[in-house]
């Protein structure tokens, strides 16, 4: 990550620092002159020791200040999306921080009820194709919105609707994102989309006749 950077010239002209106070001293020490190999002064490379931290300094604050806070949120909502259950459970994620946040990567995993898990997919498609294999229908059980590098993530983000069969069906849907902020720093958070969904869906769907 870019954050490293900064902190490596920090490293490296300290060492240089260090390097010539030793270099110095170990002269005096005999009585000769400077030996060894000799790539900045010292005064230089105070100065520039000095200009590196201040730099470092200001680039943590401006990356602490810009850092993305990546959040989601799921829901039950009436189905007005004709999908198979009178409420469905809406899912969206979004970035609590002061500056928008760019994905450059996203991928999908489901885990199942039995305790496994399919593989990390990358694109909507394939995820859709693994809610496929669990007999659930793309429009009427379950809805991905189609999510590629680029996409801002700013106050929200919508990222998928599921019926009720759809969130009986697995154990969890899980969505990982990679985004990068506005110093280029990268963060990464997985989402588990279906936390809250077993306990608020029945709750939701109690006023009225049951959809099981």
């Amino acid at each position: 990550m870019t954050y490293w950077y900064p902190m490596i010239l920090v490293g490296v002209l300290s060492a240089l620092m260090i390097w010539e106070i030793f270099r110095a001293n170990l002269a005096d020490s005999k009585g000769q002159e400077s030996w060894g190999l000799t790539i900045l002064d010292r005064q230089s490379a105070a100065s520039l020791l000095a200009v590196a931290m201040g730099l470092t300094f200001a680039r943590a604050q401006y990356a602490s200040a810009v850092r993305p806070l990546i959040t989601w949120s799921g829901n039950p909502r009436k189905n007005d999306f004709d999908m198979t259950s009178r409420y469905i459970w809406y899912v969206e994620m979004a970035n609590g921080g002061t500056h928008n946040a760019v994905v450059y990567d996203i991928s999908y995993r489901l885990k199942y009820l039995d305790g496994t898990a399919s593989e990390w997919v990358d694109t909507r498609d394939r995820a859709a194709q693994l809610l496929g294999r669990l007999g659930l229908g793309s429009g009427t059980d379950f809805d991905l919105n189609t999510i590629k590098r680029g996409a801002v993530l700013g106050s929200a983000l919508y990222i998928g609707r599921f019926s009720l069969d759809a969130t009986r069906k697995m154990d969890e849907f899980e969505l990982r994102v990679r985004v990068s902020d506005a110093v280029g720093d990268h963060h990464e958070r997985t989402l588990a989309c279906f936390s809250g969904a077993r306990e608020e869906m029945p709750f939701a769907l109690a006023g009225g006749p049951s959809d099981a």
